[in-house]
């Protein structure tokens, strides 16, 4: 039904496309195309609309362009991962990344190479976590800022048209908007902070991660173990597809891994069987008045 219709609007847009299109055939097409979820195309054609400076339509179309923007704001929340959860992944994977930098402190301290690859290889899982942490917090940043481009232009939508025109309802939608907006913005300041102190732990890990290495003999070492560790991404290669592996050539190896760095600690004797660490009320919405046909 929903496909049947968006044919209907396209043919009808094909339509008006052979002719000059007004502005106030512009705005019904738009508010068309907003009850029938089309948000893209009803936003096109209410900004034809508001272009005109028509004053017995601004003021409508730009109310219900305050509902598309809105609503498209909406839409991209429908992708972001569960708040909470992903607040406390970064907060596991920040406390393990002390840790981790901790050990390696004192595996550095003791000068004993049986710590410093134990402490090599507990910290190489953790180096990653840190990373992917990180990664999920710079992407729900994303994709906040650009649903808060969207819900400011709709609090400027519904200013605008009460400007034009004294209306309640875009007063009242404003304001509730601006509490979205606000709530939004609470969590975000609580993402960057939590960015900027996996930012710092991960670098401080990397930094000691580092210095663990130069201690490693170099009969210990593999072809390659100059290079960025495998959990690291290189400096400007793009990254592979899901599920796809970066291409190497034949026999390529990645010096000192888990399991190498076991085989050794078995060797000298130490156990190598030790765990590694594990990785309010909503806002309303706005008020929906129908836009009418003109």
């Amino acid at each position: 039904m929903k496909t049947a219709a968006l044919l209907l609007l396209s043919c009808l847009t094909s339509a008006f496309a052979v002719r000059e299109v007004t502005p106030r055939e512009a705005y019904n097409l738009g508010v068309d195309a907003l009850k029938k979820g089309y948000l893209r195309e009803a936003e096109s054609w209410l900004l034809r609309s508001t272009a005109a400076q028509r004053e017995s339509l601004q003021p409508p179309a730009l109310y219900d362009l305050g509902h598309v923007r809105f609503q498209q704001g909406q839409e991209l929340l429908k992708g972001e991962s569960p708040r909470q959860p992903l607040i406390d992944r970064g907060d596991t994977a920040n406390e393990d990344g002390i840790d981790a930098t901790m050990r390696a402190g004192r595996a550095l301290k003791t000068d004993q190479l049986n710590d410093i690859l134990e402490a090599y290889m507990q910290g190489r899982p953790v180096r990653k976590q840190l990373r992917l942490a990180h990664e999920d917090v710079q992407r729900a940043l994303d994709l906040y800022g650009a649903v808060l481009v969207r819900w400011r232009r709709s609090v400027g939508d519904f200013r605008s048209s009460d400007e034009l025109k004294s209306s309640e309802d875009a007063q009242v939608n404003a304001r509730v908007v601006e509490r979205h907006i606000e709530e939004l913005l609470k969590h975000v300041k609580q993402l960057e902070q939590q960015k900027s102190q996996l930012g710092q732990t991960r670098a401080e890990l990397k930094q000691k991660m580092a210095e663990l290495k130069g201690k490693i003999p170099d009969e210990l070492k593999q072809p390659g173990e100059g290079e960025e560790d495998e959990d690291e991404e290189e400096p400007g290669q793009p990254k592979p597809e899901p599920g796809m592996q970066r291409a190497g050539n034949e026999g390529e190896k990645r010096g000192i891994t888990p399991e190498i760095a076991q085989q050794i600690l078995e060797a000298l004797g130490l156990k190598g069987d030790r765990k590694l660490p594990i990785g309010g009320d909503e806002p309303s919405k706005p008020r929906d008045r129908k836009g009418k046909d003109w």
